[in-house]
């Protein structure tokens, strides 16, 4: 339609190709027509410079700041953007920041451990004096283990650790 404006109606192009004349008018706002001689509107101009910033700001983070660094970056180079638009653009551009996962502590020892006494008898013997490992398989069974299933494991282990 653009090609052809100059010979025929834009209303009777519309009506044939069976799209609405605003729709028309809307694509010659928005792309210029199809030539690069109009340019954006000044809104698009301005979110393409903004877009460009982020990507640099995006890039000399090593790819690791999220929205809120990016947009606090930009304020300090005295761009005021939003937290909205920075999240929207690197949405747009699939900029995802790569960032460490929260490391949980499972080992919290108690302030008395050393003073408490060693019910089962671990003995610390110095390396080298030791070259045993055992791993023992317990059926998993509903009841608890009686004495008697119990009995040949100790005498196992405590033939296997010197005990007796």
């Amino acid at each position: 339609m653009w090609q052809e404006k100059a010979d025929y109606p834009i209303t009777m192009m519309a009506r044939l190709l069976n799209i609405v004349r605003s729709g028309y008018y809307k694509w010659v706002k928005q792309t210029g027509g199809g030539t690069a001689r109009r340019p954006g509107s000044p809104r698009a101009r301005e979110r393409a410079w903004t877009a460009k910033l982020v990507l640099q700001a995006f890039r000399s983070s090593k790819m690791r700041h999220g929205a809120r660094r990016i947009r606090a970056q930009l304020a300090n180079l005295g761009v005021r953007v939003s937290l909205w638009l920075v999240r929207k653009i690197m949405a747009e551009l699939g900029l995802v920041a790569v960032q460490p996962r929260a490391s949980k502590r499972t080992t919290i020892p108690a302030p008395d451990a050393g003073d408490r006494p060693d019910l089962v008898r671990r003995r610390f013997d110095p390396p080298g004096r030791h070259l045993l490992g055992l791993i023992a398989a317990f059926p998993l069974v509903r009841a608890p283990l009686t004495p008697r299933q119990l009995e040949p494991r100790r005498v196992l282990f405590n033939t296997l650790l010197g005990r007796g």
